[in-house]
């Protein structure tokens, strides 16, 4: 329980605290399959928020863990929301899919679940699906620990649906909320260069790679299951403000 608020700040200091308290509460209690999902998740969120020291050993974990929650606990709404989320890190977002209608079926009203979705359509390329259930899981928890995720990803699924200055809106409103959230960056800037606003896009950049010195187009590529086009336009983007290929 103390781990929750971590796990879902959105953020790689946050989830680094989180994964610590999992893994005690996995040493206490093998079986505790909310514990384990939560783990694979933390792992998952290192990958794709690019702050993993060792991306192809944290994925490993996270995928070898969630395999383990849904033997320990295959009925859990949320354990099956997290279980979306790194079948989602894993690029099976078939698996993922149906994971979380079985979520939405059994706990309607969860604001996170909704996300969780709203994230899926958004790496499908279904923008318009993701803003509208990204706005429902606003609408079910308004000032939620998620809020901020949310925002970020309505920020992408606007991204991807070519509309930069709502894209840009949504994502600075996010880090607003929650500064530690700098992965979001890698959209934001694109976004404001897309717009004109090239000072704005350079800005956000040097707040990227502060946090992450080393990131590479590439990794951020490698790191979220967008689909090809979102890709192109991301990499492009983020390479004509300077970041290395």
């Amino acid at each position: 329980m103390r781990a929750l608020p971590y796990i879902f700040a959105s953020q790689p200091d946050s989830t680094r605290c989180a994964l610590e308290l999992l893994h005690r509460a996995i040493e206490l209690d093998f079986d505790y399959g909310l514990a384990t999902a939560l783990a694979a998740w933390g792992h998952a969120q290192l990958v794709m928020y690019n702050d993993s020291q060792a991306p192809a050993d944290d994925k490993l974990q996270a995928i070898k863990l969630i395999h383990r929650a849904a033997i320990l606990d295959s009925g859990d709404p949320l354990v099956l929301a997290i279980r979306c989320a790194v079948h989602t890190m894993a690029g099976e977002l078939d698996v993922a899919d149906a994971l979380v209608a079985r979520a939405i079926a059994l706990d309607p009203y969860n604001a996170w679940t909704w996300g969780r979705s709203a994230w899926l359509h958004a790496y499908r390329g279904n923008s318009e699906t993701a803003i509208a259930y990204f706005d429902c899981a606003l609408a079910l928890d308004p000032n939620g620990i998620s809020r901020a995720n949310n925002l970020a990803g309505l920020g992408t699924a606007y991204f991807n649906a070519g509309r930069y200055d709502a894209a840009a809106f949504c994502l600075h409103r996010a880090m607003l909320e929650n500064p530690g959230m700098w992965w979001a960056n890698r959209s934001l800037s694109v976004s404001y260069a897309r717009m004109g606003e090239r000072a704005k896009a350079l800005e956000s950049l040097e707040t990227l790679r502060r946090s992450c010195p080393d990131l590479t187009v590439s990794q951020v590529l490698s790191s979220v299951p967008f689909r090809p086009e979102f890709l192109v336009r991301l990499g492009e983007g983020l390479n004509s403000l300077g970041l290395p290929l």
